[in-house]
């Protein structure tokens, strides 16, 4: 019988000691086969309900990853609620990501990285959740790295706008090429310390 990785991840996971709760919903999705969109608006996604998607996207297995991939621009997104009391702590951000693009330099075109946006309950943006280690770099194709980033949460925050994205360098265009992310999580932690710590365990028991 095939093992999934969702069941796989469960068990390394567990052996770790790590039962922490992800904020995201649907981060492992149910694969819609065959769907992909390039509608230029915002859409739900079939099997992953919780996320909108915008532009050239895509759901399906990816070596065994469940994953989202985007292309020319799009995106997936998804609101995420923060209750009161998680103001002031951490906010881990993580995931894995790959690209069959890589560039002799450093331009960053078609590479994936996470992002968030901190919202009031109006829906207006407080902060940027941006930076750190949330893009994806390196020389070769097809290479899963794990991205993260660790973040105060602001005060006024009540929810979080999570991003899977592209990057794109100016005066580099984007060809088609895929933007891949697998095994998205938003933590929330006491201190920086423990999310580090949850992040270091959470790349090396996923990143296989």
């Amino acid at each position: 019988m095939r093992l999934t990785l969702a069941f796989l991840l469960s068990v390394c996971l567990s052996v770790l000691g790590i039962g922490q709760t992800n904020l995201l919903k649907d981060a492992r999705p149910e694969i819609p086969r065959g769907w992909k969109s390039d509608l230029q608006s915002l859409q739900a996604v079939p099997g992953a309900g919780a996320w909108t998607a915008f532009g050239s996207t895509e759901i399906r297995d990816v070596e065994s990853r469940p994953t989202f991939i985007t292309r020319n621009g799009g995106q997936f997104s998804q609101d995420v609620s923060v209750d009161r009391s998680n103001i002031g702590k951490y906010a881990l951000l993580i995931g894995f990501g790959s690209s069959n693009r890589v560039f002799a330099d450093n331009d960053i075109t078609d590479h994936p990285y996470l992002y968030a946006y901190a919202m009031d309950s109006p829906g207006r943006i407080v902060a940027y959740l941006q930076g750190q280690h949330m893009l994806w770099e390196s020389k070769a194709k097809n290479e899963w790295k794990c991205l993260y980033g660790v973040f105060v949460i602001p005060d006024k925050t009540s929810q979080m706008r999570f991003f899977l994205d592209s990057a794109q360098r100016n005066g580099t265009e984007h060809d088609g090429s895929e933007s891949r992310i697998a095994n998205p999580g938003l933590f929330v932690f006491a201190s920086s310390a423990e999310a580090d710590g949850f992040a270091a365990k959470y790349c090396s028991g996923q990143g296989n």
